[in-house]
């Protein structure tokens, strides 16, 4: 009963980081312009109306094919961009206010007067 409960809860954050994905990609469908050109994964060439996924890096993708890559991986299947979608959250210790991402990285802080701004912590997503 235990693995049962365990599978069904991956499966539901599998789901849910397969959606965040597709809802920050533009889904859409293939027209004149991606004639001659063909899906990375499936090999397939595009045909007029197939759906088709454009990711935030550029790359396009056959719908269905790029669905099944996101139950193995989180990044593009041509560049390994990471396509998780990043939630930033802000707090304050009460002399610093910071944000920090889902992966605990903090993107800046500074006094909470404005007096002293530091970007010593800023990494580039």
């Amino acid at each position: 009963m235990l693995q049962c409960m365990s599978s069904h809860q991956d499966n539901s954050n599998i789901n849910t980081r397969i959606n965040g994905i597709l809802n920050n990609s533009n889904t859409t469908e293939a027209t004149h312009a991606h004639i001659g050109e063909s899906c990375p994964i499936s090999m397939e060439p595009f045909q007029i109306g197939d759906p088709i996924i454009i990711l935030t890096c550029g790359h396009t993708f056959s719908r269905g094919p790029f669905v099944e890559w996101l139950y193995e991986s989180t990044t593009c299947p041509l560049c390994r961009c990471n396509l998780v979608p990043r939630t930033l959250r802000i707090g304050t210790n009460g002399r610093y206010v910071y944000a920090y991402d889902t992966e605990g990285l903090i993107f800046f802080n500074w006094y909470i007067n404005n007096i002293n701004v530091s970007n010593e912590n800023m990494i580039q997503t």
